[in-house]
């Protein structure tokens, strides 16, 4: 194909047109594909599109540029180190899938800048530069490439990483030991563990993992412990933290590697201040097999294994002064080594002739000493003797399996007898004591009456005369008090029915009260929430100056420094990411219309008339957008309501 001058003119245009509209991976790609095509007339366009990309820089971009960079060169395998990206003159998201192959990322952030500068042709440009740090952790030992990260279309460099083994002897600054106290354990019984963190530099934040295993119970016991050790020839400050395991099974189990993961100075030789580097490290503990042994063939019901228990009583007052109807209180102290206070069995109440005896419920508690957990159980029983005389309690046993003789044992509290007294005189006659000043002049007349017999014998006759005068003065008594007990009665409903009134009253109060302290409630949350979406809104004010002025590039900067604002946990970075974030409407059209005329021809420069209408009404569309998020982010009817309380983490 063979073109005239006039024509390669034209094409010459064209061709610069499309060259410096694309991006620089493009261009090349666009030159390979008319350099391999057999185009003779196309020769001197060709080299001017060269020209032009080698010479002239577009007058609307940004200078581009990704690069990496390591906070270190040379680490351990337990050590972690930061990569960080910064991407300049991009709009794009970070793609680190690649480094998942050597890699474990444990941690990453992100920042962004807009500077303002002076391009190639003297113009003033934005320039945005986003950085975001990666926190690795090799997944082995040797030399590591760091493979290349994309930021949209762009790569970074490849980089090199030296990872060396765990340092031993006197050069570990940081180490853990993990030990336990037997390896051929019961089922069911309690193994020790202790961990052992030796450190010889400060170590700035971290977490000691608990121990973990199938068919295992863990409990800590107590807490830390600090010492000093020397190893190595090398002092260290030792950390220890003990643990009670409860294999549920036998057999073999192997409790896995306990891991250690600290932040530590970067340079422990130096002062530390509150802006010092730091690093990661992560420690491990040998993994641990336990041979758990079955339960031995007993005829015992329950099975409890411990390295110790006895039973105990303690009487809350002097059982040589019992009584009969009075109350004794005694107390059942069961306490056993080695287990938890689930596993204790619960003692029965005996039936006891001649006693009322009732139980509350047992108390159980749980410490710990050198030995391990110290599980308690405490009952207390109340004796009420019917009779007096010898009274016997009889002996209370508890069967339990001995690990450290692997036997079965009995632990018993022997019977004890007390000797019951008697019921009082005092006791008995204090409920007949009770007089008024009437009864006091009967009986007076009636001891006179039998002094008087005394002396002089009455006849029989005179006998049944003074009882029935007796039988006449009780009756006349019982008639005279009947007035006041009826009155009494009737006092007694008039209190009771005023107290009914005055306590239906108040509770109709607080009914009120809550009522009204509802509604406030609830006005003040709707009067918060839109204050709240106010307050957010505020930042419109600079997208809605930004937009009447038409500058596409400066309308880009204030929306995504507003929607930092709404979205603070995840803030889009590209206006496409915003889109995806608001519903459906003219905002979000708006939006991509905005996308579109960013990388037109005249991508940067000001709006064409038709999109600045849309521009001059996008702060009102994006109030309506916002309003509709939060309507749906609060719930409403019972539905709502519900399906809320459902949306809530397990506990």
């Amino acid at each position: 194909m063979l073109l005239t001058p006039g024509r390669s003119f034209f094409a010459e245009r064209f061709l610069m047109s499309i060259v410096l509209r694309l991006r620089p991976q493009s261009r090349s790609q666009f030159l390979q594909t008319i350099f391999s095509a057999d185009w003779p007339a196309f020769w001197p366009s060709v080299w001017i599109a060269c020209l032009l990309i080698v010479g002239m820089p577009h007058a609307h971009s940004q200078e581009v540029s990704v690069r990496a960079e390591l906070s270190a060169q040379q680490i351990t395998r337990d050590e972690s180190v930061m990569l960080t990206i910064t991407a300049q003159g991009i709009d794009a998201e970070l793609d680190s899938s690649s480094l998942s192959e050597n890699f474990d990322v444990v941690s990453r952030s992100s920042s962004r800048e807009i500077s303002t500068t002076f391009s190639n042709n003297n113009q003033l440009i934005n320039v945005s530069v986003v950085r975001w740090v990666l926190e690795l952790l090799p997944k082995g030992q040797g030399v590591f490439t760091v493979p290349s990260v994309q930021v949209g279309d762009y790569e970074t460099q490849l980089l090199t990483l030296n990872v060396s083994d765990i340092p031993t002897g006197a050069s570990r600054d940081i180490f853990l030991e993990a030990s336990v106290d037997t390896a051929e354990p019961w089922v069911q019984s309690q193994v020790v563990m202790s961990l052992r963190v030796f450190q010889a530099i400060d170590i700035v934040d971290g977490g000691l993992d608990s121990p973990s295993a199938d068919n295992m119970t863990v409990q800590r016991i107590g807490e830390d412990t600090q010492s000093l050790e020397e190893r190595d020839g090398r002092e260290y400050r030792v950390t220890e933290r003990r643990f009670a395991l409860f294999p549920q099974k036998s057999g073999p189990i192997t409790i896995e590697p306990v891991i250690l993961n600290i932040t530590v100075p970067a340079d422990p030789s130096r002062v530390r201040g509150f802006f010092s580097p730091t690093r990661k490290l992560t420690r491990r503990s040998d993994a641990i097999e336990l041979n758990v042994l079955p339960r031995p063939s007993t005829n015992a019901a329950w099975w409890l294994p411990a390295k110790a228990l006895e039973i105990q009583a303690q009487w809350q007052s002097d059982p040589a002064s019992a009584q009969v109807d009075q109350p004794l209180t005694r107390t059942l102290v069961m306490q056993a080594q080695g287990v938890l206070q689930s596993q204790l069995p619960e003692i029965n109440i005996p039936a006891i002739d001649g006693v009322s005896l009732y139980a509350e419920d047992p108390r159980l508690t749980m410490d710990g000493d050198d030995s391990g957990l110290i599980a308690e159980q405490r009952i207390n029983w109340a004796l009420i003797p019917q009779r007096s005389g010898p009274l016997t309690l009889p002996a209370v046993s508890v069967e339990w399996f001995n690990t450290r003789t692997g036997q079965n044992e009995t632990a018993q509290l022997p019977a004890e007898t007390i000797i019951v007294a008697p019921a009082s005189a005092s006791s008995n006659n204090s409920a007949n004591l009770t007089t008024n000043n009437a009864s006091s002049d009967q009986q007076q007349g009636v001891n006179s009456a039998l002094n008087d017999s005394s002396t002089n014998p009455l006849s029989d006759t005179a006998s049944a005369d003074l009882q029935q005068s007796l039988a006449i003065q009780e009756q006349a008594q019982l008639q005279s008090q009947g007035p006041r007990i009826t009155a009494l009665e009737d006092s007694v409903q008039r209190w009771r029915a005023l107290a009914l009134i005055t306590l239906f009253a108040v509770l109709l109060a607080v009914l009120y009260w809550i009522f009204k302290r509802s509604s406030a409630s609830r006005q003040a949350s709707k009067s918060t929430a839109y204050s709240a979406v106010q307050n957010r809104l505020m930042p419109l004010q600079g997208v809605r100056k930004t937009a009447k002025q038409g500058d596409l590039l400066t309308l880009k900067i204030a929306l995504m420094q507003w929607a930092g604002e709404q979205w603070t946990t995840s803030p889009p970075t590209t206006i496409d990411g915003l889109c995806a974030k608001l519903p459906e409407g003219d905002a979000r059209d708006t939006l991509a219309a905005l996308q579109l005329a960013l990388y037109s021809k005249n991508g940067g420069s000001m709006a064409e008339p038709v999109l600045q209408e849309r521009l001059n009404k996008l702060s009102d569309n994006l109030v309506i957008a916002m309003k509709a998020i939060e309507q749906e982010r609060m719930p409403r009817g019972k539905d709502k309501r519900k399906e809320a309380y459902q949306s809530l983490p397990p506990l």
